[in-house]
């Protein structure tokens, strides 16, 4: 199963895509973890204020993977980081379920805490598998990590 990650701008242009045919499901995992970061530090952002429709429309059909790097500004009370955390990847998820195709794929970093279990739980009623990936490169002190779902089952 090929992998093809897209970014787009907020023009609707294309400023990156990315083409690649994993040879395991973990190969497949550590590229969109790779991909993400390398897209992070190039700068590229995706714009937050863009209506799902129009996603969909500037594609020409729906995502094959939504992917958000996005975390809240933090303010050194673990509890109240993790639960806007939580609450940043729900607005994601709302936002996958109006562009992502059944199959899709969805990747978000969160903080880990008992707020991640609960949207864990939410993903697993719209995904058929649910990943959480802690990066080799993550500080042990860190309490970011990802939730993969694969599987989309359609909105």
């Amino acid at each position: 199963h090929d992998l093809t990650l897209s970014f787009y701008g907020a023009d609707g242009r294309a400023l990156a895509e990315v083409r690649h045919t994993p040879k395991s499901t973990d190969e497949g995992d550590a590229i969109l973890c790779a991909l993400l970061s390398l897209a992070r530090a190039q700068g590229i952002v995706l714009v937050e204020s863009i209506e799902p429709a129009e996603i969909v429309s500037v594609l020409g059909r729906k995502a094959d993977a939504v992917v958000s790097d996005a975390a809240p500004n933090t303010t050194g009370i673990p509890f109240a980081d993790q639960s806007r955390s939580a609450d940043r990847v729900r607005s994601v998820l709302f936002f996958a379920r109006e562009t992502l195709r059944e199959g899709g794929t969805f990747l978000a970093k969160i903080f880990e805490g008992a707020d991640s279990d609960d949207v864990v739980r939410e993903l697993r009623m719209s995904f058929g598998q649910v990943r959480r990936i802690r990066p080799a490169a993550t500080r042990k002190e860190s309490f970011e990590l990802y939730l993969l779902a694969r599987g989309f089952r359609g909105s």
